[in-house]
């Protein structure tokens, strides 16, 4: 049996591969395979400081080849973006490849229980169904779409639960027609106008304003470079400009991707900040 989940600190007995890759930030093209996927990938997160090209790309490799087994495959993934965005791009290579695999959804993060508590979940996996295989290749392909209308015009995903509120909570990534920010970068210029002077206390700051938490601190670090020093200076003060942002009197674009879309610096363009009714 083989087990794949969304990273290293989910404490699962047996043969375990972790997916490792932050797909809510950086490019996500439309490929023709996931080996040049995972080339485009391992350069990105090579970029952002997260290791060597060449040890990402080896990691990827031996994670992509791991898909190939030949018993049975059960996927334990959460609720949250993060996890979301993982479930559907593997979901889509088992469905192309015509393979069957199991699947377990937590509502609750895996990563902070004890491993008798994690494999007593084993038993609840089911067979992925048609309907999610459906969905979950739909919701890639639009994910991986460099048209921003693609996500939005989405429908039919209640196979998957937790899909919805997770492409949801992506289409506020993109520029708001407020202040141009995300809304990701909208709560770091707040918590920093609230007073909070460290990257820790901004972090925390961030993610009480997220249900569930799918941005790791790194990431969210990211997003706070992004407004420096225009918005927020490196003392984490709100500079006059930031303030003009917080009230809407300005607009501030950063370069960023949202799967196949990129988005580039001063950019009016943005989705429709909904999906259609369930």
């Amino acid at each position: 049996m083989l087990h794949i989940t969304n990273g290293d600190s989910v404490s699962i007995e047996g043969h375990c591969v972790p997916w490792r890759d932050i797909l809510h930030d950086g490019p996500v093209p439309r490929t023709g395979s996931l080996h040049e996927l995972s080339a485009i990938r391992a350069r990105f997160l090579a970029e952002e400081g997260y290791g060597s090209y060449d040890s990402l790309l080896n990691s990827f490799r031996e994670r992509d080849a791991s898909l190939h087994h030949e018993g049975e495959v059960v996927l334990w993934f959460e609720h949250d973006l993060y996890d979301q965005l993982q479930l559907i791009q593997i979901l889509d290579w088992f469905h192309k490849h015509a393979r069957p695999v199991s699947l377990i959804q937590s509502d609750t993060y895996l990563g902070p229980m004890p491993q008798r508590q994690v494999m007593a979940l084993l038993p609840t996996r089911r067979p992925v169904t048609a309907a999610q295989f459906d969905a979950a290749s739909r919701a890639w392909l639009a994910f991986t779409s460099p048209d921003p209308a693609a996500l939005p015009a989405l429908d039919r995903l209640e196979a998957l639960p937790y899909l919805r509120p997770a492409l949801q909570r992506l289409l506020e990534e993109y520029p708001s027609p407020f202040n141009g920010l995300s809304r990701s970068q909208n709560q770091i210029l707040r918590a920093a106008g609230a007073g909070y002077r460290s990257r820790p206390s901004l972090y925390r700051a961030f993610s009480r304003r997220e249900d569930p938490v799918w941005l790791g601190d790194d990431p969210v670090f990211k997003r706070l470079e992004s407004l420096m020093p225009a918005a927020i200076t490196h003392a984490f003060e709100v500079t006059a400009f930031g303030r003009q942002l917080l009230l809407g009197r300005a607009r501030l674009v950063t370069p960023r991707w949202i799967g196949g879309v990129e988005i580039k610096a001063n950019d009016s363009s943005r989705a429709v900040p909904t999906l259609p009714p369930a």
